[in-house]
């Protein structure tokens, strides 16, 4: 998170949905055979609220009565989590960046967030288009691409958002929240009715269907890559799925690019660096824990 722009500086925020991943009336198994055995706490099931709202679950899981939370798959927490540091920790104007756990800030490309990306979109630093994402063209965003038969003509994922504090943004972010409440297009196009409450790709489908919408892509706007994958402005690195244990790759990428970092002028990180003005290699591990220290916990 960011304040408005005066002066630049970070807060870092880990939402630990262990409050809301402790359901156990899920589907089981989990479509395409998902290896999980918690659910999480969705939107409420109000027909008031969400006009053709559903309060079934796919895959024989049950019905919600009205008024109570249906069960979703945990990918839908980050929606939750954008909605708690709007509602609870933002000021207005604020801006706020999501990052899944396979994507990681890029220190040294010596760069403010303000001059990385105001020249990209200054839609959303004046607050017309408060929500940025990236488009990708992937396996779990294609299969519901126009190109494919599919009725969504922008593929979105949902593994970086950016975002600032306005109501269009909160109204944006409530809209997509719960429309795990309701059949899609791409689920009434392929008969699977709140297939992705639980299905791959969860919450990522309904990105690309909002991205899609008129309506709803006049809040947003778009992170241009500069190559391909890896390769995004200022401070995102992603390493690409590919069904293994990503979590050692990013560690690698991490540290390699802490160890060449530059900005040992920044007085938390002096401490830490040598007489190259580059991280020593020796106190690497205390500075990471450092680091760890100054992200703020929140359960959610």
């Amino acid at each position: 998170m960011m304040p408005v722009l005066s002066t630049e500086k970070h807060f870092y925020y880990y939402l630990r949905s262990n409050v809301s991943c402790s359901r156990t009336d899920c589907p089981s198994p989990f479509p395409r055979d998902q290896q999980n055995n918690l659910c999480c706490e969705g939107p409420v099931y109000d027909t008031k609220e969400t006009p053709g709202a559903v309060g079934g679950a796919p895959l024989g899981s049950g019905r919600v009565e009205e008024g109570k939370r249906i069960p979703v798959h945990p990918s839908w927490m980050d929606l939750k989590g954008i909605l708690y540091m709007l509602d609870e920790v933002m000021s207005e104007g604020d801006i706020g960046i999501y990052l899944d756990s396979d994507a990681h800030f890029d220190t040294n490309k010596n760069q403010t967030f303000w001059d990385a990306f105001n020249w990209m979109m200054p839609e959303f630093f004046n607050g017309t288009k408060p929500v940025a994402i990236v488009r990708d063209r992937s396996a779990w965003t294609g299969i519901c691409h126009t190109d494919f038969g599919g009725p969504y003509s922008i593929d979105a994922n949902s593994g970086i958002i950016m975002f600032v504090k306005n109501k269009n943004a909160r109204d944006y972010f409530g809209r997509l929240w719960r429309s795990a409440l309701v059949v899609s297009p791409q689920e009434e196009r392929m008969k699977w009715n709140l297939n992705y409450q639980f299905g791959w790709p969860h919450e990522q489908e309904r990105l690309s269907w909002f991205a899609s919408t008129p309506s709803e892509n006049a809040s947003m706007t778009y992170i241009q890559r500069m190559g391909w994958q890896r390769e995004l402005p200022w401070c995102f690195q992603a390493i690409c799925h590919r069904n293994f244990d990503k979590m050692p790759y990013i560690g690698e990428y991490v540290k390699n690019s802490i160890m060449n970092s530059s900005q040992c002028w920044i007085p938390e990180i002096a401490p830490y660096c040598g007489s190259d003005s580059k991280l020593d290699p020796n106190k690497y591990e205390d500075f990471v824990d450092s680091l760890i220290d100054a992200v703020k916990i929140v359960p959610m």
